[in-house]
């Protein structure tokens, strides 16, 4: 499993068994490997020392500062002036609060979902926004990594496609519509209707900065090159490539870079999308239909077993 950070002897047929599990046995397959690779109290921790008027600052300094292995430590967090001891809610109002100022969108490294406005995804011109963008886009995925370590849920849900990012997942065209809508409407007519000549498109993607039209090739000579009827799969697989990873490649490389500093990729393959976003954040919302589509019946009941409430 190339770049997955496996250990010596990786079993691959063992580790996609255990991908098969029910999701309470993954848990607790992860959460027994995250133990094994924690450092006792004892044996070395971490005091991290914030103010908070210079929250991220200081959370960024200290956490950029340390290496890989320092964040299987246990932390302990205190806000400098305040007596209060941590003993678990200094940790949560850490998590809180440089997350909120994390995702504020006027710092310029998320934006919102192009379905709804409580997920984020990556800002493709975050570097217009903040010229030191990678260094806390990696300082981002050490956050995330270091919450699920700890069991931590963070305030800000991702998009669905950021989830399969950090588990490996394949990325279709549905997962389009969560970071660009209108391109997801518009290579879905083109997948499921002919003619496709007549839209008048080709395999080159434009995009307006500072007033000035930036186009990009697709593919070598992609300006000149016209979406029909059978090239336009193709078309449509190039701009998923494109708008899922290209447009945003240094950004996402650094978070995933800073996820698995912490956690190892190869722990957290075995879960699906939706189990990682629950362990990450809890889920917002309940997909009806994946629910009904998976969904197991035992003894006596079915789906059209009738449910009283009282």
């Amino acid at each position: 499993m190339e770049g997955m950070n496996c250990p010596p002897f990786f079993d691959l047929a063992a580790h996609q068994q255990k991908a098969s599990l029910p999701f309470s046995k993954k848990l607790t397959w992860f959460r027994s490997r995250i133990d094994e690779l924690r450092v006792p109290w004892e044996h070395a921790h971490k005091k991290i020392v914030v103010r908070r008027r210079m929250l991220l600052e200081d959370s960024t300094q200290q956490l950029m500062k340390m290496r890989p292995d320092n964040f299987r430590e246990i932390f302990r967090f205190k806000f400098d002036g305040e007596p209060a001891l941590d003993a678990g809610g200094v940790a949560r109002e850490w998590y809180d609060q440089i997350t909120e100022t994390l995702f504020n969108l006027d710092f310029g490294l998320f934006s919102f979902s192009g379905t709804d406005r409580y997920s984020y995804q990556i800002n493709q011109y975050s570097d217009i926004a903040n010229e030191h963008h990678l260094h806390y886009f990696r300082f981002a995925g050490r956050l995330l990594g270091k919450a699920l370590f700890d069991g931590q849920l963070v305030e800000a849900h991702l998009v669905r496609p950021m989830y399969k990012h950090i588990i490996g997942a394949p990325i279709d065209l549905e997962d389009m519509q969560f970071v660009d809508r209108d391109t997801y409407q518009s290579l879905k007519w083109l997948r499921d209707n002919e003619d496709a000549d007549e839209v008048g498109v080709n395999f080159s993607v434009s995009r307006v900065v500072f007033g000035e039209t930036i186009t990009t090739d697709l593919k070598p000579g992609g300006r000149d090159i016209d979406v029909d009827d059978e090239n336009k799969f193709e078309y449509i697989d190039l701009m998923i490539k494109y708008t899922m990873f290209e447009s945003v490649k240094p950004q996402l490389e650094a978070l995933l870079r800073g996820f698995y500093e912490v956690v190892p990729a190869f722990l957290v393959s075995v879960f699906d999308f939706q189990e990682l976003e629950l362990l990450l954040c809890g889920l917002p919302q309940i997909d009806i239909d994946d629910w009904k589509g998976h969904m197991r019946y035992r003894g006596e009941y079915n789906e059209n077993h009738r449910v009283r409430c009282e």
